[in-house]
């Protein structure tokens, strides 16, 4: 039986974060501080809350040149300029 989370590469976790459960977190995502995470997150998101949902996704490319991963310089940042969705941003 398969419950563990699967955790993509360059993921930053913040404190005192939750994810439980068989959920898959893709490459780049930034979950915020005090999460829980209980549900899949599609890479290069931005979640935060309790439970955990998606309120942006960050741009292939806008990233600074010569890092994909916010995990490598704990990028956290990046401010919602425009409203992507209903509830959700894009930074």
């Amino acid at each position: 039986v398969d419950r563990h989370p699967k955790i993509g590469n360059g993921v930053l976790i913040g404190a005192g974060s939750s994810v439980l459960g068989n959920v898959k977190i893709g490459d780049g995502v930034q979950i915020g501080a005090g999460s829980l995470v209980i549900t899949d997150v599609d890479e290069n998101s931005v979640c935060v809350g309790v439970p955990a949902q998606v309120i942006g996704v960050v741009k292939k490319g806008s990233r600074e040149e010569g890092y994909e991963s916010p995990a490598e310089k704990m990028e956290q940042s990046k401010a919602v300029i425009e409203l992507y969705d209903e509830n959700r941003f894009e930074i």
